[in-house]
């Protein structure tokens, strides 16, 4: 036997939840003979706590990616502030999957404090001389589902994904986005989902454009979600 570490992706944190577990193996992994059979054998250990069932691994895919029926629309302007109270804007399509990216373009470079609460050092950038004023930056706005919580200068919208509608705050709850001209941009955003996406299993055969070293596709699972 021997050990080796490796990159894990865990969306069933620690096998309480169904999901997936992503890794990719080691070029060192060698078959081996456990249990009367020579198999790539890989053991997932509980280092501590239990569980009040016993996880059970339904499917391991080799070569796999997750994927989504749907569009990816980017850098649409959708509006101007003109820093009145709970302005609406629209986007062009509809209806939304959950995350979305929304930038406001600001005058000023957020205070440190308002960066976390953003969402950490990629929350904002300076703007590009394209884009305006080289001393504005792009600011990234976090989505919430009331302004209940929200503060005079917390960055928050609300987005209706069936309408497209985003909503921002009154100056009391959320921020009022600062005056500006086609300054409120949908960075990137996905429409998509419908009943004609839930097929099943082995039904998605076919490559729209060729990809290197890929030779044939298909699925392993019913599509679900539409």
């Amino acid at each position: 036997e021997y050990w080796m570490s490796i990159s894990v992706d865990d969306a069933t944190q620690g096998f309480t939840r169904s999901g997936f577990v992503d890794f990719v193996a080691p070029d060192g992994w060698k078959p081996t003979l456990k249990f009367t059979e020579e198999r790539f054998w890989l053991r997932a250990r509980l280092e501590m706590g239990g569980y009040v069932k016993s996880p059970r691994i339904r499917n391991i895919f080799n070569n796999c990616a997750p994927a989504h029926n749907a569009n990816t629309y980017r850098d649409e302007v959708i509006g101007s502030s003109d820093v009145t109270p709970l302005q609406e804007f629209y986007v062009l399509h509809k209806p939304i999957l959950p995350g979305e990216v929304l930038e406001v373009r600001e005058r000023q470079e957020p205070l440190e404090d308002e960066v976390a609460a953003i969402g950490g050092p990629d929350a904002f950038r300076l703007a590009e001389e394209s884009d305006g004023d080289t001393d504005e930056y792009w600011v990234r706005w976090k989505r919430v589902e009331s302004f209940f919580e929200s503060g005079p200068r917390d960055r928050h919208y609300t987005f209706d994904y069936q309408s497209g509608v985003v909503t921002f705050g009154d100056g009391r709850q959320g921020m009022i986005p600062p005056e500006g001209r086609a300054n409120i941009v949908a960075r990137s955003y996905r429409v998509g989902g419908g009943a004609k996406g839930n097929v099943n299993a082995h039904s998605l055969t076919a490559l729209t454009r060729t990809i290197a070293y890929i030779e044939k596709v298909t699925n392993p699972l019913a599509a679900t979600g539409g």
